[in-house]
Parts: structure tokens; C-alpha cells; sequence
């Protein structure tokens, strides 16, 4: 959304240790899916407080944590639906240190990460194959 970028610098970014923020890139602005897309696949690892961006991730095979948010409907299914469940912990039920040891323990075990989010992306484009049949169908 337009309006987080603006929200979400004085909250996230701007409270960081400087050691940290020299790691952290901000830019300060919306961006489009392509270059968003392009960003996530030289990604190690993905963090976000939105659905979209971690199933992106999820598309290049980049593990993705997506902080599920209450005013999140239906589209905070996708990841349970994918078996990316723990990697979709609800925001106001978990804490910011939980959190990073969620993120260290996916770094701490990458491989099976990387394979977890293959898996995904597989059951994906399953289910979206499936789909496309049925609307197929349908429309005989």
C-alpha cells in the first residue's frame, strides 16, 4: 500500500541500531511488483508485514516470514494453504524477539528453508493448474 511507506519508516526503520541500519536499505517509496519481484530474488531471507512480498519471495524460492496482521482477511490463508504456517506468525501475537529467533532459526537451518519454500511455490502452481482447469471446465 501507498501509505505504509511513509507509516512504516518512522516505526521500523528510523528506531534501529546504527549498526544495523547501515544494513537495511530504505526507499522511502512505493514500488511496483516487477521491481519489488527483482529485489526478493537476490534476497537471502524476507521479512514483511504484508502478503504480497513474502509469496514473491515465495515465487524465487527465497524463505519468507509474513507477519500476519488482524485486518488481514482471506488473503492471510495463503500461507497456511501453501505450509508456510509457521512462517506466518499473527503480529500481535508474538513478540519482536520472537520474531528474530523465527528468522535465525530459518537462517540457522537454510537448506531446508530453501526446500520449504520450493515446496510452496510448487503447491502453488498445483493448485493454480488445478484451478484453471476447473474454470476450463466451466466455461466448456
Amino acid at each position: 500500500m501507498t501509505y505504509q511507506a511513509d507509516l512504516l519508516q518512522p516505526l521500523l526503520f528510523d528506531p534501529l541500531p546504527d549498526d544495523v541500519k547501515k544494513h537495511v536499505a530504505s526507499l522511502g517509496r512505493y514500488w511496483i511488483t516487477d521491481e519489488a519481484s527483482g529485489l526478493y530474488r537476490q534476497a537471502r531471507l524476507m521479512l514483511s508485514g504484508e502478503c504480497h512480498s513474502p509469496i514473491l519471495a515465495i515465487a524465487h524460492e527465497v524463505p519468507a516470514m509474513y507477519l500476519r496482521q488482524p485486518t488481514d482477511t482471506w488473503k492471510g490463508q495463503m500461507y497456511p494453504d501453501l505450509g508456510l504456517g509457521e512462517w506466518a506468525p499473527e503480529v500481535e501475537k508474538v513478540t519482536g524477539m520472537e520474531v528474530a529467533e523465527r528468522l535465525l532459526a530459518i537462517e540457522a537451518n537454510y537448506p531446508a528453508a530453501q526446500q520449504l519454500a520450493k515446496k510452496a511455490k510448487e503447491l502453488a502452481a498445483k493448485k493454480h493448474t488445478a484451478l484453471a482447469g476447473t474454470i476450463k471446465k466451466l466455461l466448456g
